[in-house]
């Protein structure tokens, strides 16, 4: 399954970040493992469910700060001279009980194609269904 990590992660698992800020129209919809790092340890907390991206100015971007977290400052120094940017809501977080170590390469950055469960096997979800009252089910199989 493909994971979502970011140095911030912790504020999508704990909903204090809503939304995910990008300069390029990346799609990183559907369900991603949840990963975030730790002093010492990075660990699997769980599975968000991102929508596609979205479009905006400038302008309105920062009155979206309470999401994303991006101050125009920061803006202002990561994306200079950019007049749209891209949003890509959270809508979902399903937490698992109890993380999932996990290793991640050096420079990984935002999207993972495949996450390494454990130390030696990776985990490959074959179909996920997500039931009304917010659980959900899925298949999977151990790639060695």
């Amino acid at each position: 399954m493909q994971g979502l990590y970011m140095l911030d992660g912790n504020l999508i698992a704990d909903g204090t970040k809503t939304a995910i800020a990008t300069a390029k129209p990346v799609d990183m919809s559907g369900y991603k493992l949840l990963i975030i790092r730790d002093v010492d340890s990075t660990q699997i907390v769980g599975i968000a469910y991102i929508g596609k991206p979205e479009k905006t100015d400038t302008k309105e971007f920062d009155a979206q700060f309470s999401q994303h977290k991006v101050s125009p400052e920061n803006r202002m120094q990561w994306w200079a001279g950019r007049k749209h940017l891209f949003t890509h809501q959270v809508l979902r977080v399903i937490h698992f009980d109890n993380p999932i170590p996990t290793q991640v390469q050096p420079g990984t950055n935002m999207t993972m194609k495949q996450v390494n469960i454990g130390a030696a096997s990776r985990l490959k979800i074959l179909s996920m269904i997500t039931e009304d009252d917010g659980t959900f089910t899925y298949e999977y199989e151990e790639i060695e």
